[in-house]
């Protein structure tokens, strides 16, 4: 995966405001675990998404699939096909990948051919292999034992969610960057890493959950999530969570305008893809995704941060509640609709500035000056605010 192109926060000057003189196989061997938080418990299951991608292949390529699996999970490095096709077995090989993030070392193989047909794959499987396993289990399961006790599945996703953001640097140049060793082990990685890292927490906790790949609208490759809750999809972005964009500014609140967000907020910015692209294979139309069309699970909704429309009044409440709570940075403004969102830019911050009058009602706190930053996301309708006073 390429570096990562997020919907652009764009950051805005400082303004200084002095208040004195004006402001997740059917046949399938493999068990998956739900690791008990708080302890080292594991519960084995399955769920509708363990097998996501196996199910969508035909019967031969399923039954190759399984051959590589039972491979992978006894570490052999060469496994012995029924004759299959080339095309088949990239099918096997990519749903394998997909389904099965944990078999970190099954990214590289070379094939055996005869007349035509795939009749082995050797992975570059190593003791070192081993031993890295061991590790990234071990790592996966320690986040999931400092788990809040009792943690809803919606917590848990936001928890791995913040998790992985607050304790990993992305790093288009990082070692292993394409899969989860650079999460759990060496904390630097790429779009790829955070994906299936974000995949095997989800899997050791029983919550149905994907890897996906695509392209951003900058068409860069790009790989993210799809979890469910209930009877409901949701995507998931963890690399565009992580507020790389605001590096070099105080900014740096995580952004959860892609977190168990539906097709109508991904997709104004992220395309599925539905092909295999392997080893300068690619074919067409392979796997088929559900539709995500809840949007009830939008975080801004659940702190009180989202605003249908843009109403003065209520974002005057919304901003002067925070500020007497002492909630200064990261104050958060979500609108429901690009119209909204341009009528707050504008009354707020470019032609109003109406920010400053709400922020001059803190005179009454002995405040003698008061400074903001603001910084915004286009694509989300987003607006995120920092106040600091003296």
């Amino acid at each position: 995966m390429g570096r990562k192109q997020p919907g652009k926060l764009n950051i805005a000057v400082w303004i200084v405001l002095c208040a004195m003189i004006l402001g997740l196989c059917s046949g399938c061997s493999v068990s998956f675990g739900k690791l008990v938080p708080g302890s080292s418990q594991t519960v084995w299951e399955e769920n509708e998404y363990t097998d996501f991608y196996y199910r969508q292949l035909d019967n031969p390529e399923k039954k190759a699939y399984r051959r590589m699996l039972s491979g992978c999970e006894k570490r052999k490095t060469r496994v012995l096909l029924k004759p299959i096709s080339s095309e088949s077995f990239y099918k096997a090989q990519g749903a394998l990948m997909y389904d099965h993030p944990e078999f970190f070392w099954i990214r590289s193989f070379t094939i055996r051919m005869m007349a035509d047909q795939v009749v082995q794959v050797t992975y570059p499987y190593e003791p070192s292999c081993g031993e890295q396993f061991r590790q990234v289990e071990e790592a996966a399961k320690a986040v999931l034992r400092r788990a809040p006790s009792g943690a809803s599945d919606y917590e848990m996703l936001k928890y791995f969610y913040d998790t992985i953001i607050e304790t990993v640097d992305y790093d288009s140049d990082a070692e292993n960057g394409q899969d989860l060793r650079s999460v759990f082990l060496t904390k630097r990685s790429v779009c790829a890493g955070y994906a299936k890292a974000f995949q095997y927490l989800c899997t050791l906790a029983g919550i149905p959950c994907i890897t996906v790949r695509g392209t951003t609208s900058d068409n860069i490759s790009h790989a993210w999530n799809m979890v469910k809750l209930g009877d409901q999809n949701y995507w998931v972005d963890t690399t565009w969570g992580d507020p790389v964009y605001a590096q070099e500014t105080e900014l740096n609140n995580i952004n959860y305008n892609y977190f168990c967000v539906p097709d109508g907020d991904l997709f104004r910015t992220h395309t599925i893809s539905h092909n295999i692209d392997m080893d300068q294979t690619v074919i067409e139309n392979v796997f088929s995704f559900p539709e995500c069309t809840d949007d009830s699970l939008n975080y801004y909704q659940t702190i009180g941060a989202y605003f249908e429309t843009y109403q003065r009044g209520e974002v005057e409440r919304y901003l002067m509640e925070n500020l007497k709570n002492g909630k200064l940075i990261g104050l958060e403004l979500k609108f429901g609709s690009a119209e909204a969102y341009q009528s707050a830019m504008w009354d707020l911050f470019t032609g109003n500035r109406y920010i400053e009058t709400i922020l001059l009602n803190y005179r009454s706190f002995g405040v003698s000056s008061i400074s903001y930053s603001y910084g915004f996301m286009e694509d989300c309708n987003y607006i995120v605010c920092n106040i600091h006073y003296r």
